[in-house]
């Protein structure tokens, strides 16, 4: 099992690597904001969440 800085250090690639392929999607930081936001807060679906990338 993986000490837990070694976790962190995943989970912050992984978040940079997702943010990363948001910018080449020509995401804004607003949208991303929002997509993650909605998901949180309102327990969207998957095609839910999809709909509000293209809003």
């Amino acid at each position: 099992m993986p000490q837990k800085s070694e976790e962190y250090i995943h989970l912050d690639k992984e978040w940079v690597h997702l943010m990363s392929l948001a910018k080449q999607m020509g995401l804004t930081v607003a949208e991303v904001r929002r997509y993650l936001q909605e998901s949180l807060h309102n327990s969207v679906s998957t095609t839910s969440n999809t709909n509000l990338l293209q809003a």
